[in-house]
């Protein structure tokens, strides 16, 4: 190739060279750059301009392309994947599953990975780590979203994803904390990590959104929470019965830290970066289990355990789903089994419906019909 000593002329991406002729340049749709030479500027540009439109719909596929494509490795798409995660409010679990996957098939090449490799690692997922299938198809949702940004980006062909279904989900496992339980790991707690535990069982808020609270988003005079760091990724606000009011009341007339945070010696940073969120409060609500006698029982069970006595006691399935503040009220509805009550109010109510003198009055005052009789059938 002549002298790069180039001169800029209008058109990007087209330089002059020393010889007179002129060069064009263009990225593909790997980022790879090309150049080529060519007699005018015209044919420059439009060589430029043909070689972009290409490499925009995934055309551009000479020799030096499809090597670049068959040396991808799984790597590269997980980069690409991190840099769209970041703005997700989900990021840190996400990054969690994304590095999963970047260990399995570190320096793969990605033409390389078949759908039984990725089907032999879910299984291992549920078999050998005992994963829950609702876990599993997490796991399975992040990487089929690597490869599918792989597969518009022109990077592959196709998911290998593609086929492997999600396991049916069972929400029936959700635990529901009884008083005497609640009572008894009142006795082995201190006060701090009772009134966490009131807050928790009666607000039904995440662990992300109660551990993030600060003194700032508690409303005392309406009885109110703003929640700022939601799943939705919007400010949601909760209203407090009179136990989470009091039990917020107790903890403000306790030292507050400069931070602001309302519960701050459970956000304190560990020094490791790879340790869990909340670490500490998972390490010491364990631990009290223990104490306390009680049995496969997390953090998060203290939020259905909130759904499920409002709907033992016949609180509105839709009422419930406004306080749960879930997106779909076909999640509230795993908790419906817990109100046989419910149903029952039902059947008596149509009973009911019989012996309520109104319904029938619009019937007895009605005349009869003098068009042509109805013939008798006989059954």
């Amino acid at each position: 190739m002549a002298n790069v000593n180039q001169t800029k002329t209008k058109a990007v991406g087209v330089s002059k060279l020393d010889n007179g002729r002129y060069l064009a340049t263009w990225r593909d749709q790997f980022s790879k750059k090309h150049r080529k030479q060519c007699p005018t500027y015209q044919q420059a540009v439009r060589v430029r301009k043909q070689g972009e439109v290409e490499a925009w719909d995934g055309s551009f596929d000479p020799a030096s392309v499809r090597r670049g494509k068959n040396n991808i490795t799984f790597d590269d798409l997980v980069k690409d994947r991190l840099e769209i995660a970041k703005g997700n409010t989900s990021f840190e679990l996400e990054k969690w599953r994304i590095n999963f996957w970047k260990k399995t098939f570190k320096d793969r090449r990605v033409n390389s990975i078949t759908h039984q490799d990725i089907n032999r690692v879910l299984i291992d997922l549920v078999e050998s780590r005992k994963l829950k299938p609702s876990t599993r198809n997490q796991y399975f949702t992040t990487l089929r979203t690597i490869f599918s940004s792989a597969v518009r980006n022109g990077k592959m062909d196709r998911n290998p994803c593609s086929g492997i279904k999600k396991l049916k989900e069972n929400n029936q496992g959700d635990r529901c904390l009884d008083i005497s339980e609640e009572r008894r790991l009142m006795l082995v707690m201190p006060e701090k990590s009772q009134l966490t535990m009131i807050v928790a069982i009666n607000t039904g808020l995440r662990t992300s959104e109660q551990m993030s609270l600060r003194w700032d988003d508690i409303d005392f005079r309406n009885r109110q929470i703003t929640i700022r760091e939601t799943k939705a990724g919007e400010t949601q606000y909760q209203p407090m019965n009179e136990k989470a009011y009091l039990a917020f009341k107790r903890l403000s007339e306790m030292p507050r830290h400069i931070s602001g945070d309302v519960f701050y010696w459970i956000n304190q940073f560990t020094g490791n970066e790879k340790t869990p969120n909340y670490y500490k409060l998972r390490y010491a609500w364990t631990n009290y289990c223990k104490l306390a006698g009680i049995d496969k029982c997390r953090w998060h069970d203290l939020r259905h355990s909130y759904a499920s006595r409002m709907v033992i006691n016949n609180v509105n399935i839709v009422v419930v789903s406004q306080l749960m503040r879930h997106s779909d009220i076909k999640i509230t509805m795993r908790y419906v089994h817990l109100a046989p009550r419910t149903v029952k109010h039902g059947l008596d109510e149509l009973d009911n419906w019989y012996d309520k003198l109104d319904n029938w009055q619009e019937i007895d005052i009605q005349e009869p019909s003098r068009g042509t009789s109805a013939s008798i059938v006989n059954y």
